[in-house]
């Protein structure tokens, strides 16, 4: 009888593994290292609909502007870094790294924008 529950119990998880890749298989074929996603040419595609969604975890957005940058596809890698912004916007990497970006855009303005609140706040940082 106990070795039937135990059966029983992995066929769920196993089926509640299944539905999980069924619903977010788009989010699982983004969780491959950065330089296989950069290879991939469904990547863009994959990463905009996956950007479409509410909930994203920050891992998953890292790994999607990190993937841009290596397809030099800047438009998605500031979409990702924008969405880390909206989810911890005191960090000062990311709004660095959104500034860079801008710049590699050519939006100057937005750029130097972003830059001179980062330098700032960082000279209020200082004793």
């Amino acid at each position: 009888m106990k070795h039937v529950w135990l059966w029983l119990v992995a066929g769920l998880v196993t089926f509640e593994a299944g539905v999980f890749y069924l619903r977010h298989d788009d989010v699982v074929a983004l969780s491959r290292s950065a330089d296989s996603l950069a290879s991939d040419p469904t990547f863009a595609r994959t990463a905009r609909t996956v950007l479409e969604r509410e909930r994203i975890t920050r891992r998953v957005l890292e790994r999607i502007a990190d993937a841009a940058s290596r397809q030099q596809d800047r438009a998605l890698q500031l979409a990702a870094l924008d969405r880390i912004a909206a989810l911890v916007p005191a960090d000062r990497d990311v709004q660095l790294r959104r500034a860079d970006v801008l710049r590699a855009m050519g939006r100057l303005n937005e750029a130097e924008i972003l830059y001179a609140r980062l330098t700032a706040s960082s000279a209020g940082d200082r004793p």
